[in-house]
């Protein structure tokens, strides 16, 4: 009596199923990423995140009185914790509290020169606000900072800004932002700490570009890019298992 053996073949109902579990988990991944995409982009950060951004100020022009005024460029970084949102007058809006800003440049003329933020005066909430009702972005950003600054040529002085200043961005797509400036909405008088209510300089320009953010993100694309990964592995596993299955492996 002749016995033959054959190879074990999976069925196909049970090579079927597993596939469909495998491709359902992929689906559900990818879901839940667009999910987590479209709300962290779509909308303002929860609350209490603290945020660093890197910045470059690159066209700050100081008035002396009696004397010039002088340019420079400085450097550094800045770090905000995000709020409550509210509505005001219909838009979407985010408080933001300045834990810390510290730059550090160069004055033609004038030295070395360092920006730090002013603990013993606090300034108002700055926010991030929305530009249509309902849409998140684009948005407008308004700092509100009062700082200290040190020039080497002025040794014995430590000079502040005497109201409160504004810097604006009228226009961004996420947050943190990237790649977008911030300018002086008007010219910052500064007095002496030593002698409050005396004038002695302006700064009359002060830009500042948000280069870089710490906390790394993935743009929608990369998102989209890595949903095509992903699926592009699970049609190769499948794939791979079939031609095992047939074989008989």
């Amino acid at each position: 009596m002749r016995i033959s053996v054959k190879p074990f073949i999976a069925a196909p109902s049970l090579v079927y199923s597993y596939h469909h579990k495998l491709v359902g988990i992929a689906v559900l991944i990818c879901c839940v990423v667009l999910v987590y995409t479209s709300s962290s982009y779509a909308q303002f950060p929860d609350p209490n995140i603290d945020v660093s951004c890197m910045c470059v100020e690159d066209n700050i022009e100081v008035e002396i009185l009696g004397f010039e005024t002088f340019t420079g460029t400085a450097s550094g970084h800045m770090t905000v914790r995000t709020g409550i949102q509210y509505d005001d007058s219909g838009l979407a809006t985010m408080p933001m509290e300045i834990l810390s800003h510290n730059t550090k440049g160069t004055i033609g003329g004038l030295g070395s020169i360092t920006v730090d933020h002013d603990f013993s005066r606090p300034s108002p909430y700055s926010i991030l606000q929305e530009l249509s009702p309902g849409t998140y972005f684009p948005a407008k950003q308004e700092m509100y900072v009062n700082i200290l600054i040190t020039i080497d040529s002025l040794p014995d002085m430590t000079l502040r800004n005497i109201s409160t200043a504004t810097l604006q961005n009228p226009y961004q797509n996420s947050f943190p932002p990237s790649g977008v400036v911030y300018t002086l909405q008007e010219p910052m008088a500064l007095e002496d700490v030593t002698d409050p209510g005396t004038t002695v300089a302006i700064v009359h320009s002060y830009r500042a570009r948000i280069e870089s953010s710490y906390i790394p993100t993935l743009t929608e694309w990369g998102m989209i890019i890595f949903c095509v990964l992903l699926f592009g592995w699970m049609a190769w596993v499948i794939v791979r298992r079939r031609r095992r299955v047939t074989a008989g492996i």
